[in-house]
């Protein structure tokens, strides 16, 4: 089914600002080793466009999820869009010492080998700790910063932000701004 729908998606986000190539030297959506979804101009008015030709776009929670990788990950991010359009919804969490990374629980118990509060631990502790998947195995990836979510994101897909108790508003809009990356996320509020 989804190979019948893919030539009208991608005429509908053709009009709706979001170029279709086969190349890396072009935003927009397709297919190459993996799918991007990079708008080319007004985020706002490529969601209009979207809901004006009857379309959706899949929202990836938390990242994912994905057999055998763990939520709010960048591999994981990496091996969705290798198989669908999808934008990314991801948690900010906060480290000890100001940090902002991917993270849905207040507590590190869950979805790393680690324990206690999220922010409980400085960055460099949190980097150590590797991230479990949704059935609770250890996998080999370990906790993203932000920043590196943000760069990642460019050109490849849109973000969405949810914002949890320990993380900086103010923080995270500084990297934004610093990544120029205003016209490629969603706050979630």
């Amino acid at each position: 089914m989804f190979k019948r729908l893919t030539p009208a998606l991608f005429v509908c986000l053709t009009a709706c600002g979001a170029s279709v190539t086969d190349t890396d030297t072009h935003s927009g959506l397709y297919r190459g080793e993996s799918w991007r979804v990079a708008v080319e101009s007004d985020l706002n008015a490529f969601f209009d466009c979207l809901e004006a030709e009857g379309l959706a776009l899949v929202s990836a929670h938390r990242g994912g999820p994905y057999p055998g990788y763990p939520e709010n990950a960048l591999e994981t991010m990496a091996a969705v869009l290798a198989e669908i359009p999808a934008i990314m919804e991801v948690d900010l969490a906060a480290s000890a010492d100001g940090v902002l990374y991917l993270m849905h629980d207040d507590t590190l118990d869950r979805t790393t080998d680690g324990s206690g509060a999220v922010d409980g631990l400085n960055w460099r502790e949190i980097a150590k700790l590797r991230l479990e998947d949704n059935d609770g195995r250890e996998t080999a990836f370990s906790p993203t910063r932000f920043e590196d979510a943000l760069a990642w994101a460019k050109d490849r897909t849109v973000l969405q932000l949810d914002f949890k108790s320990s993380a900086s508003y103010e923080d995270a809009a500084a990297e934004v701004r610093r990544q120029d990356a205003e016209d490629r996320i969603i706050l979630i509020a």
